[in-house]
């Protein structure tokens, strides 16, 4: 039985096997390219997210939003209809300087040196 699947694809032309080989490369560049288009898409749809430029965002993991936080940073927020552009577009990417080394319930990070010098 196996002389007779072994002989049988032994018959076929060299031409034949080329085909299958190249419809298999055909395919996976069909799929790379595939994939590439549809993370190029997603991509430039999460670039229309405009929460970072809006003055409600307070660049703050826990509310991230002072009106819509369900929605901050996701794809329902692309046509806010609160979004308002901020008068100080440098303050909504970095933390405020006097809220450096303080946690969202007010407690000081910094460890403090209690008269010990070092």
């Amino acid at each position: 039985m196996l002389l007779l699947v072994v002989s049988t694809f032994q018959s076929f032309p060299h031409f034949v096997y080329a085909g299958f080989a190249w419809s298999l490369v055909g395919l996976t560049v069909w799929n790379i390219l595939a994939a590439i288009k549809k993370v190029t898409k997603q991509a430039s749809r999460m670039h229309q997210i405009p929460c970072a430029t809006c003055q409600f965002f307070t660049s703050s993991y826990d509310l991230k939003c002072t009106v819509h936080p369900q929605i901050a940073m996701t794809e329902e927020a692309i046509d806010c209809s609160d979004y308002t552009l901020s008068k100080y577009p440098d303050f909504n990417s970095q933390h405020s300087p006097s809220l450096k080394g303080v946690s969202s319930n007010g407690t000081s990070l910094v460890s403090r040196s209690h008269g010990c010098s070092q």
